[in-house]
């Protein structure tokens, strides 16, 4: 399955692409679920939290930058 994000999940001013949940996340990352929170636990990937239900999303260009540095 590849990560994919809708029209309406990309960022307004076009500057970090699209709105990944962590699914897609973690598909690009190549890493696990609790990896992944863990990376937004300690601070290194920023998120934004939509709800109880509806989980996290992050920004495409964030997750390039941690792959980059990897």
């Amino acid at each position: 399955m590849e990560a994919t994000a809708t029209k309406e999940y990309r960022d307004p001013k076009g500057n970090k692409g699209r709105r990944l949940n962590w699914k897609q996340a973690c598909e690009m990352l190549g890493c696990s679920k609790s990896h992944f929170y863990n990376l937004i636990n300690e601070g290194k990937l920023p998120a934004v939290r939509y709800g109880k239900v509806r989980g996290v999303w992050v920004w495409e260009k964030d997750i390039s930058i941690i792959i980059q540095g990897k």
